[in-house]
C-alpha cells in the first residue's frame, strides 16, 4: 500500500489482479510512485532482469506503462 497518512494523498491499493482503481486515480505522479515502489523493492531484494509491465487499450495506458519505467530506469 502507497499514500495516505497526512499527506492527504488517497492510498493505493493492490489485489490480486494488482493495482486496481478508477481511471481518474491513474495519474502520472501515482504511476510514477508506483514505479519507485516497485524498483526499490526489485532493488532492496537484488532482483536484476526485465521487468514485463502490461498496458491495455484504455486512454493514456501506453504512456502510463513508460512511465511505470522510469522508476527502474534511473
Amino acid at each position: 500500500m502507497l499514500g495516505g497518512g497526512s499527506t492527504g494523498v488517497s492510498q493505493i491499493t493492490f489485489g490480486t489482479d494488482g493495482w486496481r482503481a478508477p481511471a481518474a486515480e491513474f495519474t502520472a505522479d501515482r504511476v510514477q510512485r508506483v514505479g519507485r515502489a516497485v524498483a526499490k523493492h526489485l532493488d532492496a531484494r537484488t532482483i536484476e532482469g526485465p521487468v514485463a509491465i502490461g498496458y491495455d487499450a484504455r486512454e493514456h495506458s501506453e504512456t502510463h506503462a513508460e512511465t511505470g519505467l522510469d522508476g527502474r530506469r534511473g
